[in-house]
């Protein structure tokens, strides 16, 4: 039995599910080397920063039959629940993914953006043996046919967080994203996307609005300078523990999924949510590719290096379910 620190939240019987992609990166660095098979994706990130707070995770997901050949095997390493990876394929999502000396990236599908568009799930596909669920993290454009899905699971899927994908274009209509949180628990976007969305830079008026418009939880992720997180009755500002950085690919996912995680351990404890959510994070950028959450060794010192500003609570507000 694995035993954890004090400081951790360990999760219930139900399962806790990230329905994104899984992908298996070919990594190019500026200086030529090549790190091949890295196991990647948005639900991924989610799954294991999650899994953290609540072991009883399981990513949703397409996958090849090649998973385990292009993966090195290295995906049961992570001890997610293997329920939710569904066979779509005879190959797995792959993409090549160029470093430049600048700090920007290009990634492209290896096998074409059709193969990538056949490997998508929606929560039609969520296998009865993962339902009901805690909670489920979800990775997706604000217009798209399988939010009507969501609709109809919505009693099986538990608290809901929405992490927000801009679409093919890099745009979304701010009018999509209200129609979607009233029937969301948590909606979580970074300081550039929420810019995009509501055309200012303004996280604590962009944070409000999505509020306003019906979720119960809103994050804004501001990258190093730390998370907003803020409900009817709290308002939390997280920053980020130091530690040394080799890559924030997956990062915001990865805090995505710790809050999620956090959250279903210990319903309205906002504050120990987004200490939890930022360790996840740091937790994900320490090595190229998702961190294993069973790795526990530095959980209590990036908990004691986490720092928690402005903490607000409002008794008038009613708390996120």
């Amino acid at each position: 039995m694995t035993v954890y620190p004090a400081s951790a939240t360990v999760g219930g019987t139900k399962p806790l599910l990230a329905l994104s992609n899984l992908i298996v990166d070919e990594i190019t660095f500026p200086d030529g080397r090549v790190m091949p098979r890295t196991l990647g994706g948005a639900g991924l990130y989610a799954a294991t920063g999650a899994a953290i707070w609540w072991p009883k995770t399981a990513l949703v997901a397409g996958v090849g039959d090649d998973l385990t050949e292009v993966s090195d095997a290295a995906l049961p390493g992570l001890g997610l629940l293997a329920d939710g990876l569904l066979r779509r394929s005879p190959h797995t999502i792959r993409s090549s993914l160029t470093y430049r000396a600048d700090g920007s990236r290009t990634e492209v599908p290896i096998y074409g953006p059709e193969h990538f568009e056949t490997m998508q799930l929606s929560p039609d596909d969520i296998p009865d043996s993962l339902l009901p669920a805690e909670g489920t993290y979800l990775f997706q454009p604000a217009v798209s046919p399988w939010w009507d899905a969501v609709a109809s699971r919505r009693d099986a899927l538990g608290t809901l967080f929405w992490e927000i994908c801009l679409d093919s274009h890099g745009e979304t209509d701010p009018r999509d994203v209200k129609r979607l949180c009233p029937g969301l628990d948590m909606v979580s976007l970074n300081r550039a996307e929420a810019k995009r969305i509501f055309r200012r830079d303004d996280p604590e008026r962009n944070a409000a609005t999505l509020l306003n418009w019906g979720c119960k939880v809103a994050i804004l992720r501001l990258g190093e300078e730390g998370s907003l997180v803020i409900t009817r009755s709290a308002r939390v500002m997280v920053r980020p523990p130091e530690r040394v950085v080799t890559d924030v690919t997956g990062a915001g996912n990865a805090f995505c999924g710790g809050f999620l995680g956090a959250w279903c351990a210990a319903p309205g404890d906002v504050e120990g949510a987004a200490r939890r959510a930022a360790v996840s994070a740091a937790h994900a950028i320490g090595q190229f590719g998702p961190a294993d959450p069973r790795d526990r060794h530095d959980l209590d010192l990036l908990l004691a290096r986490t720092r928690v500003d402005g903490v607000d609570r409002h008794a008038d507000g009613a708390n996120p379910r």
